[in-house]
């Protein structure tokens, strides 16, 4: 005679519940598994959504499929080795859970989705396509992930964020929000992606980085260390944001422009090109740097100054407009640009930084007519002081 009863023990007292199911004799062998189909012995769910008698996917053992609550696997799905599908939660088409994997509350599983390992799955959240859980991932929240996504480690994806395509989450990154993360995006370390963020493309996340706010990083670019991106930034290209840098409001950084240091960029500013912009500087405003500028130590552009044939800028100097910095060409030896910025007063050539006299010193130290092009260059700031 069919046991249709099952007794728990729950804080040493015994409750006698009525099961939802059945193993059946149709039995196949996969991943190295016994699996038994199911069969419903009662009809349960919302407006009886599995009837009695209706056949279902597989299990290894009663104790992969709880006889508690709502929770079904349908179709040519399968919950095996020492996984659990609990409360409320749906396995359909031919989705596999194996393992420890825990599928719990809400979640739906369905399409040809992988999850194995300690990963655990719960809440609202939705898997499908292609996708691969494994290690000790958890998805949670309203969080959908489909497609070939993959989240693995002991990253952490919930709230209402998205994942797609091939986009792949590891080590201990959080991804939290409406944040949508699609392409072939990599996220990994202790990256946190939360607010309305999107990541997208190649883009690679990585360490202790932080991406929030509207913030999108898209195509090849990359953001390590303890960078952050937020509000309405944008990073893009292969661009790479690095150390301890903040891209902010709503300044673009695109082309193969390095920020890094303690660098600051926000406002509308937009850096492009080979631009490459450290230390302690801070570009703001509507400024604009591109081609092969660095900006390096405390250097601050603001307004809409545009920057894009200076070589290098050293020092503390404050860029309010075009004429607060000349840039020359030294014609007659190394062809390299030097500069001048009008207020501090000071020249960098290359690795030189220094004030007027010590320009001149260094010229005469390299050559008479080096000496004499020098004096004649300083002689001429005087008169924009």
């Amino acid at each position: 005679m069919l046991n249709v009863k099952l007794t728990l023990r729950i804080n040493n007292m015994e409750k006698v519940i009525e099961k939802k199911y059945t193993l059946t004799d149709e039995t196949v062998e996969t991943f190295g598994h016994v699996l038994h189909r199911i069969k419903a012995i009662k009809s349960f769910g919302y407006l009886n959504k599995v009837e009695k008698g209706q056949l279902g996917g597989w299990v290894e053992k009663e104790d992969n499929l709880s006889q508690q609550g709502n929770c079904w696997i349908f179709d040519n799905a399968i919950a095996c080795g020492n996984s659990k599908v609990r409360n409320n939660a749906e396995i359909r088409d031919r989705a596999v859970i194996e393992d420890n994997a825990i599928i719990c509350d809400n979640a739906q599983v369905f399409g040809y989705t992988f999850i194995k390992n300690s990963s655990k799955v719960y809440g609202d959240a939705k898997i499908y396509g292609d996708a691969k859980i494994s290690e000790c991932a958890e998805i949670g929240g309203t969080v959908e992930i489909s497609r070939k996504a993959c989240i693995c480690g002991t990253a952490k994806v919930d709230g209402n964020a998205r994942i797609l395509d091939e986009a792949k989450i590891s080590g201990a990154a959080r991804i939290t929000g409406e944040a949508i993360i699609d392409g072939y995006a990599d996220i990994r370390g202790k990256a946190q992606v939360f607010c309305n963020s999107i990541i997208s493309g190649e883009a690679y996340i990585t360490d202790n980085a932080r991406i929030y706010g509207n913030a999108v990083v898209c195509d090849k670019a990359a953001v390590c260390d303890n960078a952050i991106v937020y509000c309405d930034a944008r990073v893009c290209d292969h661009a790479l944001i690095n150390d301890n840098a903040q891209i902010y409001d709503s300044a673009i950084v695109g082309n193969v422009a390095i920020i890094g240091g303690n660098a600051q960029i926000y406002g509308n500013a937009w850096i492009n090109g080979n631009a490459n912009i450290k230390d302690n500087v801070k570009v703001y405003g509507r400024a604009i740097i591109e081609n092969n500028v660095s900006l390096y130590d405390n250097i601050e552009v603001l307004d809409k100054v545009e920057l894009s044939n200076v070589f290098m800028l050293k020092g503390d100097a404050v860029i309010k407009e075009m004429g607060d910095v000349l840039t020359f060409k030294n014609t007659w030896s190394s062809g390299k640009l030097f500069s001048w910025t009008r207020s501090n007063n000071m020249w960098t050539a290359c690795t030189f930084y220094g004030n007027s006299e010590e320009l001149i010193k260094k010229g005469y130290e390299e050559s008479e007519e080096s000496g004499k092009k020098y004096e004649l260059y300083a002689n001429m700031v005087e008169n924009f002081k």
